[in-house]
């Protein structure tokens, strides 16, 4: 690393990064809230992934109609049930932890920066990680996207605090 690009990222520091990063998590959240304000309904892979978690939460098993299956993986069923056997069945609730996530997830793309030594450029990406459509939109949708995002992010996180 050069001396300019150097004094650069020191420029940012960590007291600094902690501000634009709680900043940003406000931002990220207040985005999410403000696009889930009316849920579409269900439909496509959300109406399996509901009656998947409804069947788990009655104890029925990972079925659909009755029967089981192990076509998809159950893990965002499984999510949806804890959920909804926290908050009973609401999509509000669902929607709003996913919302969560996702804010979470920016946090998680500034730590990945700040390992790499790039504090900058991790705030950039949490950044554009806030302001994604497809990441903001997920968050309002009973799909996996925004748990497998985050949990990848989290990965991708604790892998290099391993390397």
């Amino acid at each position: 690393m050069g001396d300019h690009q150097m004094a650069r990222e020191t420029v940012l520091t960590m007291p600094r990064l902690r501000a634009w990063a709680s900043v940003l998590f406000l931002a990220a959240l207040g985005i999410r809230l403000l696009a889930i304000a009316a849920p579409p309904p269900l439909t496509g892979d959300a109406v399996s992934h509901e009656a998947k978690a409804l069947s788990l939460l009655e104890g029925n098993g990972y079925a659909m109609q009755g029967a089981l299956t192990s076509f998809k993986p159950p893990g965002y069923p499984a999510f949806l049930a804890i959920l909804y056997r926290v908050f009973g069945h609401d999509h509000r609730a669902v929607v709003w932890i996913q919302s969560l996530l996702g804010a979470l997830t920016c946090l998680i793309v500034v730590a990945i920066g700040g390992r790499l030594g790039f504090r900058l450029w991790g705030l950039v990406g949490g950044a554009f990680a806030a302001m994604s459509p497809s990441l903001v939109r997920g968050c309002g949708l009973l799909v996996s996207e925004t748990l497998a995002t985050c949990l990848l992010a989290v990965c991708v996180w604790a892998a290099l605090a391993c390397w």
